[in-house]
């Protein structure tokens, strides 16, 4: 029997993963591939890559992972460090492939990628990795609401997704592959994200979630889980609806549970607003249209990258992301504010420097929030601004953040 291609992509886990179930359910034999895209290394105009060594080491560890997931029922997971067309293309012809199964994605070049593959092989496509899919909503994503509110208003009420149960048995291919594969280095990582999920939802922590979240660092100012979130080794429904059964157990966490499923809530919106909108989201006059005020000043793009700007607060907030690949939620908003808007600085600049640096990045997020940030996105206040100091008194009255990275040495 010929085989099947099952292709993961941002969603590396064997439970609640429609496309894979959808995959098992041809009774095909299955090759499990993933393929790290050359691209991602290559040097752009900014003098960087698409992809850090944070990102990079986080992808290993959840592809580690995956593949001892996958060796444990008798399967394993191919490896490829090259171009997803050029890759799927020769596996297919090579192996004799009847189709690729994959999850839809959302943003441009994605959906590009998968129109030049499917015109070589059939590509099977699943809508998935959302709380709300397309196709469990009452509007199509052409006409889905323009402004989070209305989106939020729109689904919230609705029923979640239905959980797909954990894959146990796997009918693998047996044959050889003579691709050239990419062997992984080792990571030390081997805790669950699911249970990383449950310990953080059992947690002190998560009780004062609804509070601690605006802050700028701490034990609680985040649920740590969005690395897990973008790479699809946690499930962002099984997460809501987790949100939901901690509710039922104890009403007194309402606010954090309503709190973190808003988050996941935006994160549906962008993936509607990128299917809506498509390459517009990368303009740099955004959706709306607007010709702002924008310079490609690679000076002052520069002094805000390396923390060397006039005002401490974005310094320091620079400095922890150089160093650790991560940033509060409001630490990530004030520096695309002031690049955007107090420098003046083309606003996809400070995005391709998101999207390499950040360990949980995504591209709907990423592009979708620097866009309503920078005033050419849905954000209805499109001026809004922020008072750094203002921010400084309230979140870090006692300057322990600013003492801890203000200064810290780009070296």
């Amino acid at each position: 029997m010929q085989p099947i291609i099952y292709w993961f992509r941002n969603d590396l886990r064997l439970y609640d993963n429609k496309a894979l179930n959808q995959a098992l359910e041809s009774k095909h034999p299955i090759i499990f591939i993933y393929i790290i895209n050359k691209e991602w290394f290559k040097k752009g105009t900014l003098g960087f890559n698409r992809i850090s060594t944070f990102r990079l080491n986080h992808l290993y560890s959840s592809l580690n992972r995956l593949q001892k997931e996958l060796q444990s029922r008798g399967s394993d997971l191919y490896i490829f460090k090259n171009n997803p067309l050029s890759t799927i293309s020769k596996l297919a012809q090579q192996t004799r492939a009847k189709a690729v199964y994959a999850h839809h994605e959302y943003a441009w070049y994605e959906l590009e990628e998968e129109k030049a593959i499917n015109k070589v092989v059939p590509l099977h496509l699943t809508w998935g990795n959302m709380v709300y899919p397309p196709d469990q909503v009452p509007f199509t994503p052409d006409v889905s609401p323009y402004y989070y509110t209305k989106f939020m208003k729109k689904v919230i009420d609705l029923p979640p997704a239905t959980i797909v149960s954990e894959i146990k048995s796997i009918n693998s291919f047996k044959g050889e592959i003579t691709l050239e594969t990419f062997k992984l280095p080792e990571t030390n990582n081997t805790v669950s994200p699911l249970e990383l999920m449950s310990n953080y939802l059992n947690s002190n922590a998560f009780e004062e979630y609804y509070y601690s979240r605006e802050l700028f660092e701490g034990d609680h100012y985040s649920s740590f889980l969005s690395p897990y979130l973008a790479d699809g080794s946690l499930s962002a429904n099984v997460l809501y609806q987790e949100l939901n059964n901690k509710l039922k157990e104890n009403p007194r966490l309402e606010a954090s549970v309503d709190k973190l499923k808003l988050q996941l809530i935006w994160r549906d919106y962008y993936r509607f607003l990128f299917l809506r909108y498509g390459r517009k989201l990368f303009y740099r006059h955004g959706i709306r249209n607007k010709n702002r005020d924008r310079y490609d000043d690679m000076e002052a793009f520069l002094q805000w990258k390396n923390g060397k700007t006039d005002h401490p607060l974005v310094n320091a907030f620079m400095n922890e992301l150089r160093t650790t690949g991560f940033l509060s939620n409001r630490g990530r908003m004030l520096v695309s504010y002031y690049l955007a808007k107090v420098l003046q600085v083309n606003w996809l600049w400070g995005a391709q420097w998101f999207e390499h640096i950040l360990i949980d990045y995504e591209v709907c997020n990423n592009y979708g929030n620097w866009a309503y940030q920078s005033g050419v996105g849905t954000d209805s206040r499109f001026n809004r601004s922020f008072n750094l100091d203002k921010q400084i008194e309230k979140f870090d009255p006692r300057r322990v953040y600013l003492a801890r990275w203000a200064n810290k040495s780009n070296s």
